[in-house]
């Protein structure tokens, strides 16, 4: 099922990616999209996202286990 929204978002005054940044921020900040999902919704790229998200005072969601698979991660590259 696919959304149609060419009619709507010329009545808000707003491009298609604008919409789809506002979008993605949002339900990442909500929880419901991961960083990864938000920024394929969005279309662009990951620092790019991350900008978007800075911009918007929405911090990035780190876990402990996230430090910790990054920690690994660093410790398999001997770094």
């Amino acid at each position: 099922m696919g959304l149609l929204l060419a009619d709507e978002l010329k009545f808000f005054n707003i491009e298609e990616k604008d919409f789809r940044i506002e979008t993605a921020t949002h339900f990442y900040e909500l929880g419901k999209m991961s960083i990864g999902q938000a920024t394929k919704f969005a279309g662009i790229d990951r620092i790019a996202f991350q900008t978007e998200l800075s911009k918007r005072n929405i911090n990035i969601h780190f876990t402990v286990s996230d430090l910790h698979h990054d920690l690994n991660t660093l410790k398999s590259l001997n770094i």
